[in-house]
């Protein structure tokens, strides 16, 4: 994220300012307890809140603590996958209550999509039922292993349509 104003921000917590996109797909289109499904993420996402508002659980500045995850088998077809976020320059009890406003506001902006994300400047938070949390595919981290003994290139693919959800 990139952010700039011409007054002070730096660990102040904005509550004004949402972004959010939806899927298209309703989570009542799916066979599954609808009720169930949002209760978990509610859940989910709140013990984020909680753990990333803890003073204990901060680091330094970029440090993997103003971030976690959650993922959770909801059905025996179904995974909940679940992230929030904190900017590195909020105090801990700052990060809480971005949170709380940002996870109050799911229904609001999500209205019913099996998955979502709110963002405002100080916060995000997301929940999915596919997998979304990495950074680099694995078919991108290394080369392919080549027998030993071969003088061949390893095949060049192009993986970029990966990196696109």
């Amino acid at each position: 994220m990139v952010r700039y104003s011409n007054v002070s921000f730096l660990g102040e917590v904005d509550k004004t300012a949402f972004v959010y996109s939806k899927d298209s797909v309703r989570a009542s289109s799916l066979t599954m307890d609808v009720q169930g499904y949002f209760g978990t993420v509610a859940d989910n996402l709140n013990e984020l809140a909680t753990e990333l508002s803890s003073a204990n659980n901060r680091g330094g500045w970029g440090a993997a603590k103003y971030f976690g995850t959650k993922n959770v088998t909801f059905s025996s077809y179904i995974k909940l996958y679940t992230m929030a976020q904190c900017m590195p320059d909020l105090a801990p009890s700052d990060c809480g209550i971005c949170l709380t406003v940002v996870i109050s506001q799911l229904p609001h902006y999500c209205q019913g999509s099996e998955g979502c994300w709110v963002l405002n400047p100080s916060c995000y938070a997301r929940y999915q039922n596919y997998p979304f949390d990495y950074i680099t595919p694995p078919s991108l981290l290394s080369p392919p292993l080549l027998p030993t003994g071969t003088n061949q290139s390893p095949p060049v693919t192009n993986n970029t349509s990966q990196l696109c959800s």
